[in-house]
């Protein structure tokens, strides 16, 4: 008797599981829908490895783990007397792959995205690599510098770079003066400062050793920058001579900071400039002893 009734419930029973059944086979998205449903999500960020940046923490490292002081090109950046020891190109390989290796053989197309940080296209028939900003103007005009921003800001105090540049220009007056000692190779253009004594009128004296006016007038009749619209009114429109320009290499720097001087900080001390913003410390020109 027992057996017949479970054998009865069971036939109640199965018109229902076949229905359901039927359900999920005629709906395979709804089914698919609820398996995600059950299963746990995982969720991996996403780097972004074609932007190279050293406020990455993995990348605060000293500077000679992965820059060569000088680069192996340093003498073919720039030719004959313009030539000095300088970082003028970018990391070797290696420097990367010793934390990036899943990255370089990532089945990316046209090619890995972490490449794109140096090279122009990294093909096997062009390897050529952007110009390193280190060099200047080669490396404004290029396409890497379109929204370029320097993740460094460069410490340097100009009220004892005035001292030492306006002490040697009073030397020029001093004809008895003896230069001796690592300074006694510093040019400061000394051959060829005008006579009248014009350069020592201003205050502070010497500016002109790093910052030059940018498109000075003289004798043009074009008193503008880029020639203004018609209808410019009293907006502000950039006119020759308004700005000075600031130095954009070391080859200023390297006059008196090189090896031969040993007057510290030396060209491979690049940190001893350049040097990582802090909450506290976003000017671009700033003394740490004044801002703490």
């Amino acid at each position: 008797m027992d057996l017949i009734v479970v054998y009865l419930l069971y036939l109640s029973l199965l018109p229902k599981a076949i229905n359901t059944e039927a359900t999920e086979i005629a709906d395979p998205g709804a089914f698919a829908s609820a398996q995600r449903r059950t299963r746990p999500t995982r969720k991996t960020a996403s780097v972004d490895y074609r932007q190279f940046s050293h406020l990455t923490q993995p990348h605060q490292l000293e500077c000679k783990t992965c820059h060569q002081f000088p680069s192996k090109n340093w003498k073919e950046i720039r030719k004959g007397d313009e030539g000095f020891p300088d970082v003028t190109e970018y990391p070797e390989h290696q420097g990367c792959l010793s934390c990036h290796r899943s990255q370089f053989f990532a089945r990316q197309r046209p090619v890995p995205y972490i490449c794109s940080n140096c090279h122009v296209k990294a093909t096997p028939r062009d390897t050529s690599r952007y110009p390193f900003p280190s060099v200047g103007e080669k490396f404004l005009t290029s396409d890497k510098a379109k929204g370029f921003v320097s993740d460094f800001r460069v410490y340097f105090p100009h009220d004892k770079h005035l001292d030492v540049i306006s002490k040697r220009q009073d030397d020029w007056r001093n004809k008895s003066v003896v230069r001796e000692g690592p300074m006694a190779a510093i040019s400061f253009r000394e051959n060829s400062q005008p006579k009248s004594g014009r350069h020592l009128e201003s205050d502070p004296k010497s500016c002109e050793t790093c910052h030059q006016t940018y498109q000075p007038q003289e004798k043009s009749d074009d008193e503008f920058v880029t020639k203004p619209p018609k209808d410019i009114g009293d907006n502000f429109w950039l006119k020759k001579g308004t700005f000075k320009t600031r130095p954009i290499t070391h080859s200023t720097c390297f006059t008196c900071h090189n090896q031969e001087s040993e007057l510290a900080p030396l060209p491979p001390d690049c940190n001893a400039c350049h040097k990582l913003p802090t909450p506290s410390k976003l000017a671009s020109d700033f003394d740490s002893a004044l801002n703490t």
